[in-house]
């Protein structure tokens, strides 16, 4: 059974053999001298069996597999045996079906109870996000929850300049300033920045990749890190990326749900930072026309030229900083 085991021995649900007879029709199959059976495997391991017995295993009306007892001794069974077997094999598939079930409803719950810690993170991370219009205190909202609600080591948060044609780095969290600031590329490049940017695609690494940089890579010590790197998408336009990571020694990969509360994350604050965008570009405006409105009016109430090149040179002079 254990070199079975070993070899992953597998048998054919049909009149194969014994077993796979036996689940197929749901009843038991006995072979008393198994050189007249009909219907049996030649196992190898097994060359010397003369007697045969396989029963299937129902629990709930469902086949859920077979026992199979063997023996080296022609007329092994007796009718007092089949009957203490047939009872143990009902006995296990009902215990495998009640185990397997007891793990469904603890994976069921396990699964309903990370739902539950994801959709609060998410919860409260809007909520912080509600509270501001100032995109520093949106990034720095976005990186705290990164690393204590998902777990990573360090995150870094960058955006595309579009008239500089680059990808920078805004702001980071359990990283060297000097490799934030170094995260700076040109959307032409090779750099794995630029090309998620491209292709919109969230890459999963461990260790070394012939787009990183170099210089960061070995100074952050990179080799024993899994790291993620994931597109921040806006109206179907990728502006940016998120870059986090732990080491090796603290999980061995980036799981389905990480990834999946990081995009959500992502995505709370894609909106957050265009919002404030949007706000911060409306009081500017609003100031300018106030500022021109406040301008006019002074110059409109001189009637003297000198006054009036004087006044204006001098409003605007106050208005734009030297």
């Amino acid at each position: 059974g254990r070199i079975q085991l070993e070899r992953n021995h597998k048998l054919k649900i049909g009149g194969e053999s014994m077993i796979g007879w036996s689940v197929e029709n749901r009843k038991a199959r006995i072979a008393l001298d198994v050189g007249e059976e009909a219907v049996r495997f030649q196992n190898p391991i097994l060359p010397d069996t003369h007697s045969e017995m396989a029963l299937p295993l129902i629990s709930r009306d469902e086949v859920i597999g077979a026992l199979t007892v063997q023996s080296i001794e022609r007329d092994a069974f007796s009718d007092e045996d089949i009957t203490m077997l047939q009872t143990m094999a009902d006995q296990i598939a009902n215990a495998l079906a009640n185990a397997n079930l007891f793990e469904s409803v603890a994976k069921a719950q396990t699964q309903a109870e990370g739902r539950l810690r994801e959709t609060i993170a998410l919860q409260t991370l809007s909520q912080n996000l509600a509270a501001t219009l100032e995109i520093s205190e949106i990034l720095n909202i976005f990186l705290s929850a990164c690393t204590k609600e998902i777990g990573f080591e360090y995150v870094m948060f960058s955006m595309v300049d579009k008239q500089q044609n680059r990808v920078k780095a805004m702001d980071g969290i359990g990283m060297a300033e000097s490799n934030i600031h170094r995260a700076n590329r040109s959307l032409d490049s090779k750099d794995i920045m630029a090309d998620i940017i491209r292709t919109g695609k969230t890459e999963t690494i461990v260790g070394w990749d012939d787009r990183f940089d170099r210089e960061t890579f070995e100074a952050e010590g990179h080799a024993n890190w899994i790291r993620i790197f994931t597109p921040i998408t806006l109206r179907k336009e990728n502006i940016g990326l998120v870059e986090a990571g732990f080491h090796k020694n603290i999980q061995s990969d980036i799981t389905e749900a990480q990834i999946r509360l990081l995009k959500a994350f992502i995505t709370q604050t894609a909106l957050a930072i265009d919002n404030a965008q949007r706000y911060q570009a409306s009081q500017r405006a609003a100031r300018r026309e106030a500022l021109i409105k406040e301008i006019t009016t002074k110059v409109r109430s001189s009637t003297n030229l000198d006054t009036i090149l004087q006044t204006t040179v001098k409003e605007v002079g106050n208005a734009i900083p030297s």
